[in-house]
């Protein structure tokens, strides 16, 4: 799972994401590229991050870890949304685009229109140690995202605007 801090999570789910165009988390803020990473409390991935997480967070903090000690490890119970709850979420950011691709290993760009929140990726990443005063934890940095297979879209879809609009004629444009 991991060799020199370098990780790769296979087959998780890809939840919210800003992969081809950076986002501020809070306004004022550096805009990333980012994804969140879903998966089961029993996955054997999950389970071997918590343990590096917790290891990192340990060094960090001289073995005292606070309860408030950040971490890129979300309960995903404490989202907002809905198709995150019951499983563990895994936050990871970079300034710097992340490498992006397909099955094949082919580059993807958006028009490709295949990540999206719900379908299943790998996923590099590494962790960091923050030892700030502001927001002092382990994090990830992404790296990377390998499409894997389509899902069902999970938040924000759209609406049919075809309920909304009523066909026209050639007629209609002479009005």
């Amino acid at each position: 799972m991991s060799d020199n801090k370098i990780i790769v999570l296979n087959n998780v789910m890809l939840g919210g994401n800003s992969l081809f165009v950076p986002s501020a988390f809070e306004e004022g803020k550096e805009p990333k590229f980012s994804a969140v990473l879903v998966m089961g409390w029993e996955d054997a991935q999950y389970k071997m991050l918590q343990k590096e997480v917790d290891s990192q967070l340990e060094a960090l903090f001289d073995g005292s870890v606070p309860k408030n000690a950040g971490s890129c490890i979300i309960d995903g119970d404490d989202r907002t949304a809905e198709y995150y709850h019951g499983k563990v979420t895994v936050s990871a950011s970079n300034k710097y685009r992340p490498q992006i691709l397909g099955r094949r290993k082919e580059v993807l760009v958006a028009d490709d229109d295949v990540l999206f929140a719900g379908c299943n990726v790998n996923a590099l990443i590494s962790l960091w140690r923050n030892p700030g005063k502001k927001g002092k934890g382990v994090f990830a940095n992404l790296h990377g995202i390998q499409f894997v297979s389509s899902g069902e879209r999970k938040g924000g879809g759209g609406i049919d605007v075809s309920k909304y609009f009523q066909e026209l004629s050639d007629d209609d444009l002479m009005s």
